[in-house]
């Protein structure tokens, strides 16, 4: 990209650059001020060859469109896009954070705990969107994520996003995304993606997350692709060993080539990620059986810590009704004592009259 396309202090439109946060193939992102009423805000502004690209243009609006609707405090909200001067430029809410794929960059793995809720995050919003509009991302990926300084998790460049009507109806050969992190079908452009393309790219998100690395890569894009398709998911285990056995079915799972063996809901991904958080395995793709057989594991192993757990320790586990009987007639016990003492009182008071 042109290093002088823009400069500090320059003016695009109503927004006035103060420095430069981050920078893409086709782009630079810029922390800005709003001349009216002094707000900062985040300026995407693109590279010289796609200034003149409608294409581009209607990408922001779609962005500005899509992040009012939903509404979402996971949303990087979109407010404004224009061409000034020959700039084509997007307004977007400011966060101060850092993108997760520099958080990579510094970090390289990132430990599992943390991990996981920043995709719990991801899921949540992408639940929302899934529900409200049937909205599929097709770009997630450690750039579109941020991490801002106050906790939250933020997911970014939702223009490219579309409801699973309009990509089947969509008739173009070209498949949209980030290679790397899409699924199989969106891959070879079939014309069934919906949120199940989404939780594969957030499932390579968490592996890289957890190792380092994606889970297939290669420069040629179709030998990618073959990759995706015929080769078995590298064991996430083998390159971390930390990572826990409830992580891998985890990743397993949302990787599968295979959309219909991932999970059948966003709800679905949620609950796996809550369980192993918990300590426990995935229960989206258990049996009815191998549910049960939990459940029962679960019961005797209570079971014996309560039979292991000395009389005090069962009456504070269970909250035993004892101790508040008997804390009761104590207190009963004193108040009593205190009325006898104040009716003594009194008679002797009138006694002495």
């Amino acid at each position: 990209m042109n290093e002088n396309l823009v400069q500090i202090d320059q003016r695009i439109g109503s927004y006035k650059l103060e420095k430069k946060i981050g920078a893409g193939a086709n782009s630079e992102v810029w922390l800005a001020t709003k001349l009216s009423d002094k707000k900062q805000v985040a300026l995407k502004v693109l590279s010289d060859s796609l200034n003149a690209d409608n294409k581009h243009m209607e990408i922001f609006q779609s962005e500005m469109n899509i992040s009012s609707k939903i509404r979402h405090p996971g949303i990087v909200t979109a407010f404004d896009a224009g061409v000034k001067d020959g700039l084509c430029y997007l307004a977007m809410e400011y966060i101060d954070g850092i993108e997760l794929a520099e958080h990579l960059q510094n970090e390289k793995i990132i430990p599992e705990g943390e991990a996981l809720k920043i995709i719990l995050d991801i899921a949540e919003l992408l639940k929302m969107a899934w529900k409200n509009l049937q909205l599929v991302h097709r770009d997630i990926k450690p750039a579109n994520i941020m991490l801002s300084k106050n906790g939250t998790t933020k997911l970014m460049d939702v223009g490219i996003a579309k409801s699973a009507r309009e990509i089947k109806e969509n008739n173009s050969t070209i498949a949209i995304g980030t290679p790397k992190f899409m699924s199989p079908e969106q891959a070879i452009n079939k014309g069934d993606i919906d949120f199940k393309s989404d939780i594969y790219a957030l499932g390579v998100t968490l592996y890289i997350m957890l190792t380092g690395k994606p889970p297939f890569d290669d420069e040629d894009p179709l030998e990618l692709i073959r990759k995706k398709i015929k080769e078995e998911l590298p064991n996430p285990k083998e390159i971390n060993n930390k990572i826990s056995d409830g992580t891998c079915e985890l990743l397993k799972i949302m990787l599968e080539k295979n959309k219909e063996n991932r999970q059948d809901s966003w709800k679905d991904v949620i609950r796996d990620i809550r369980s192993i958080a918990n300590g426990n395995l995935p229960v989206s793709k258990l049996s009815q059986e191998e549910k049960s057989a939990i459940y029962a594991k679960k019961s005797q192993l209570h079971l014996e810590r309560l039979n292991n757990m000395s009389k005090d320790e069962k009456y504070r586990e269970k909250g035993d009704d004892s101790f508040s009987v008997k804390q009761l007639l104590i207190a009963l016990a004193i108040v009593g004592v205190l009325i006898l003492c104040a009716i003594y009182y009194v008679q002797t008071k009138q006694a002495g009259a």
